[in-house]
């Protein structure tokens, strides 16, 4: 998942999805990998968010937090208010 997140947050990031004439990137990750738009959004709006959350990130990568578990802390999170720490923590010393 991690990777495919990174290609979509990479994508999103130089507006790839505008190239086709998409309305977002959302719509784009729909048509191209058959998930709902619903899902299309959650998956973009986590890999935005994994490009502000490295420890997260690399959590998801190393399979320590699942898809699931990164979707619900990314949330929390806002520019000027760091990540609590219990979440900071449960992503840097989870296990593999």
């Amino acid at each position: 998942m991690h990777p495919y997140l990174m290609r979509i947050g990479g994508f999103d990031r130089v507006g790839g999805w505008k190239w086709e004439g998409h309305r977002t990137c959302a719509h784009w990750v729909s048509l191209h990998t058959s998930n709902n738009l619903a899902t299309s959004r959650e998956h973009v709006r986590v890999a935005r968010a994994l490009e502000h959350l490295p420890e997260i990130g690399a959590a998801l990568a190393r399979g320590a937090l699942s898809f699931s578990q990164v979707r619900a802390l990314t949330p929390v999170r806002h520019p000027r208010r760091p990540l609590p720490g219990h979440a900071v923590r449960r992503a840097r010393d989870a296990d593999p």
